[in-house]
């Protein structure tokens, strides 16, 4: 039978979507290392461009609830598998533009409500449709088309990283998504006094040792915006890094900073800044993100 195993090491529960069960197994596993469950937005059937642009408000509820309940576990609450829609994700959604934008919004809310960890979902397309009995998720015919086409044609619609051991290896659109909201870890966010913000963005801020780190996404498919930022040091440097494509239904082209080097195979990628204006002589900044985009937001500090 084996050494029995150590309770000290059990995480769990693992719920598919039950947040009830996870509240019960921190109460009756109180010596576990971590809470868990799973998140997805919905099946693929039922997802559409529109559906994943828009945020979930009453996930971060459940974020909140369990990432409490985390406090008195070791390693906190983790979502141990998460992506934007299950049976494999939709195409031309969730492997275009609009999941980097997704995938940005749901990792920045996630931490912000306090979840320590998020895996998510992905793999080549024939390892998940076989995980799903043969279920067919789409997919584009790509013989004769270029590598990054070839590549988006064998990965799992969801995958924040494509391809299989005949096209090798590269990243997808979700992936530029968890990166820009990865340069935010280790900070401590702060809390943006906003007035009307528009609908369809989304403001993230957080404090590192090196300055201050301001995410603002602009999920709307057709309306430019501008934001203006009050409180700021003035004729503070400030430089931007876009996070855009031509389209939100775009797969094949991807730029994040200044650097468009992004889907290719072995890309040399680098995040490189945009420097802007300077924080005004009042201490304002106005900053514009296109439709269907976000930005990331330098600053060496944020308020005077």
């Amino acid at each position: 039978m084996g050494k029995p195993i150590n309770q000290g090491d059990l995480s769990g529960p693992d719920s598919g979507a039950n947040t009830d069960w996870v509240q019960h197994f921190s109460r009756d596993v109180p010596d576990a290392v971590l809470l868990s469950r799973h998140y997805y937005r919905e099946a693929a059937e039922r997802g559409s461009l529109a559906d994943i642009l828009q945020h979930d408000h009453e996930f971060d509820q459940d974020i909140a609830l369990l990432s409490r309940a985390g406090r008195r576990h070791a390693h906190g609450f983790w979502l141990t598998e998460t992506n934007s829609y299950y049976r494999g994700g939709l195409d031309g959604v969730s492997n275009a533009f609009a999941s980097a934008l997704w995938g940005l919004d749901f990792s920045l809310s996630a931490a912000y409500h306090g979840a320590t960890g998020l895996c998510f979902q992905g793999g080549p397309r024939r390892s998940i449709e076989s995980s799903l009995e043969g279920h067919r998720t789409g997919g584009r015919d790509a013989d004769g088309a270029d590598m990054i086409a070839r590549i988006d044609a064998v990965t799992a619609n969801y995958s924040p990283i494509g391809g299989d051991l005949s096209t090798g290896f590269a990243a997808r659109p979700l992936y530029y998504g968890l990166l820009a909201a990865r340069l935010l870890a280790g900070n401590r966010f702060h809390v943006l006094k906003t007035a009307d913000v528009a609908p369809g963005v989304r403001v993230y801020a957080a404090a590192g040792a090196d300055g201050v780190r301001i995410v603002v996404i602009n999920s709307s498919q057709t309306e430019s915006r501008v934001l203006g930022f009050s409180g700021l040091a003035p004729r503070a440097a400030v430089r931007v890094a876009p996070l855009q494509a031509p389209s939100l239904n775009s797969r094949d082209a991807l730029t994040f900073g200044t650097d468009s080097r992004t889907l290719e195979p072995d890309a040399a990628w680098e995040l490189q800044y945009q420097e802007v204006a300077p924080v005004s002589n009042h201490g304002t900044l106005d900053i514009q993100v296109s439709a269907g985009s976000a930005a990331l937001i330098l600053l060496p500090q944020i308020v005077v």
